[in-house]
């Protein structure tokens, strides 16, 4: 009889493009067009030849895609994956990524703050239309 411990660990979704596409919110050709690019890889392919994709793909494509709708280049989160995939001890890459990678919280920053900006301008406006209606029906 055996002292191993059976570990059950959850196994990852195994899912084809096609899904994968559905559930991220993009086509096909996208998913494609960033494996081409090198921002995502499929895990391997099947016996039928189909790519196969798990859950940490779907993640990898939801954060590409929110990246890109922060403003984003595609070659930026290129460049940026390739960052933080670097696992190099040498000195000079390690304080370019760090360069690289406080530039983009900069970014983040900044565009937060604008982001904040618009939110208050529409708030106001709102605010100032709903007055308006209020002085309108009053007169009527």
């Amino acid at each position: 009889m055996s002292n191993k411990k059976a570990t059950t660990q959850p196994r990852a979704k195994i899912m084809r493009i096609g899904e994968l596409a559905r559930l991220a919110g993009v086509t096909t050709r996208t998913v494609r067009y960033y494996e081409e690019l090198g921002l995502m890889n499929s895990e391997s392919r099947a016996q039928n030849n189909y790519r196969i994709y798990t859950d940490l793909h779907l993640y990898g494509l939801r954060l590409i895609r929110r990246a890109t709708l922060l403003g984003l280049s595609l070659a930026e989160i290129k460049e940026l994956a390739d960052v933080l995939q670097e696992d190099s001890t040498e000195v000079k890459l390690i304080q370019r990524s760090i360069k690289f990678l406080t530039s983009h919280l900069d970014r983040v920053e900044r565009k937060q703050q604008e982001l904040e900006a618009y939110r208050d301008m529409l708030t106001r406006e709102i605010a100032r239309l709903e007055h308006l209606l209020q002085s309108a029906a009053a007169r009527v």
